[in-house]
């Protein structure tokens, strides 16, 4: 059995990653959990 086939979706967040994997709750690991530094991009686009 291959990984990607019990990975549902990842979803990259500034300081966070949401990893689905089929059948179970979604698991969210911190940027720094996983050996990854913190971004600094908070938003998208200029401020108004």
């Amino acid at each position: 059995m291959f990984i990607e086939e019990l990975v549902e979706s990842v979803t990259v967040c500034p300081n966070h990653f949401e990893v689905s994997v089929y059948g179970t709750p979604t698991f969210k690991f911190l940027s720094r959990e996983v050996g990854m530094r913190e971004s600094a991009f908070v938003g998208v686009g200029d401020p108004t």
